[in-house]
């Protein structure tokens, strides 16, 4: 007797919410659980885990993979994974080597574990393990570039002429020439503080009083979270409705007040305010980890970091965060064109 099939509408909206429900479950296993980063819009179909400094806590990559999969069959997926030192390794890895290719002595049922420095794995593999959109891919195999072995012998300075930048990106992502950071599918809470005026004023000792009351608040939801600010605003809206931005752009992660009170008076310096102002709002819109430093047992024998973010952050703020840079190596033959200009801020 036939077994009737069943067929259901693909639901693409469904899959991404269950995407998003595996990588809340997915953080036991590292604090930094991201969606893949897709091409022209494609929706996301893997999770990105950036377990630096954790494989300790299990052991070795190994069983830090063994035991993911075996939650995730728990939870009824099945899982493909692999534990490389990029992202595009790490992706590349999970969708198209095999473990054949690797000298491991993992199982095949466990994620593919990319020894450090074995890059030429990665020669056989298709260029679509590059992550290239659809139409680059379909240029390349016209060309007869099929395999990732064959574009690498391709002059680099041609590839952006002739395939457009993402080429060459996808490249040095894979091999770590260019650093891709794991974004957290769970933004933090927004950092805001506001204080609406009674009577609105214009006097800088009572608005100045205003912002420290405000960054204090602040200062303790950071403490807590165990973050510092590396970008903040301050908008000063005025009884007309016009408003002012103060942006702050920093060298690093910081909670101390009176440098935070300092910055922005720098910035209320080169600004006029519209009038009378009604209502000050102080906004973090970006956080990072606080750095933590061992003391030296003789200090002063060294320049302090945090002297030196202090004036990277006054220079900045004085001067405009895109004047105060370093120079940043980028793979260009040209040796003129072998660096761009970062802000330090």
């Amino acid at each position: 007797m036939a077994r009737e099939g069943h067929c259901e509408e693909h639901r693409p909206a469904d899959d991404l919410a269950a995407l998003e429900k595996l990588a809340v479950l997915c953080e036991r296993f590292s604090p930094t659980v991201g969606l893949e980063q897709t091409v022209e819009n494609e929706p996301p179909s893997s999770l990105l885990l950036n377990v630096t400094g954790l494989t300790h806590l299990f052991k070795s990559e190994q069983r830090l993979a063994e035991q993911l999969i075996a939650v995730c069959r728990r939870w009824r997926y099945t899982v493909q994974g692999a534990v490389a030192d990029t992202v595009g390794a790490a992706w590349a890895g999970s969708h198209f080597v095999d473990q054949s290719c690797i000298p491991s002595t993992s199982s095949p049922e466990v994620a593919v574990i990319v020894p450090t420095g074995h890059w030429q794995i990665f020669d056989p593999l298709p260029t679509s393990a590059l992550r290239l959109s659809p139409d680059t891919i379909d240029r390349l195999n016209q060309l007869g570039v099929t395999q990732i072995e064959q574009l690498l012998r391709l002059p680099r300075e041609s590839l952006a002429a002739r395939f457009g930048a993402q080429v060459a990106r996808r490249i040095d992502q894979l091999f770590g020439d260019v650093e891709e950071p794991i974004i957290a599918h769970r933004h933090p809470p927004q950092l805001t503080a506001h204080w609406a005026l009674e009577h609105p004023a214009q006097d800088a000792d009572v608005l100045q009083h205003v912002l420290r009351q405000l960054l204090e608040q602040l200062a303790e939801q950071l403490a807590a979270a165990g973050l510092g600010a590396i970008e903040l605003a301050c908008r000063l809206r005025g009884e007309s409705g016009r408003s002012v931005e103060l942006p702050l752009y920093l060298f690093e992660p910081a909670t101390h007040l009176p440098q935070l009170l300092n910055l922005f008076q720098l910035q209320w310096e080169r600004r006029r305010l519209p009038g009378p102002v009604a209502q000050v709002e102080v906004e973090i819109t970006v956080t990072a980890p606080l750095s933590q430093r061992q003391y030296e047992l003789f200090a002063g024998q060294r320049d302090s970091p945090a002297e030196l973010a202090a004036l990277v952050n006054r220079l900045s703020n004085r001067l405009g965060h895109q004047q105060v840079v370093q120079p940043q190596l980028r793979g260009e033959a040209q040796p003129e064109r072998a660096f761009r200009y970062l802000p330090l801020a």
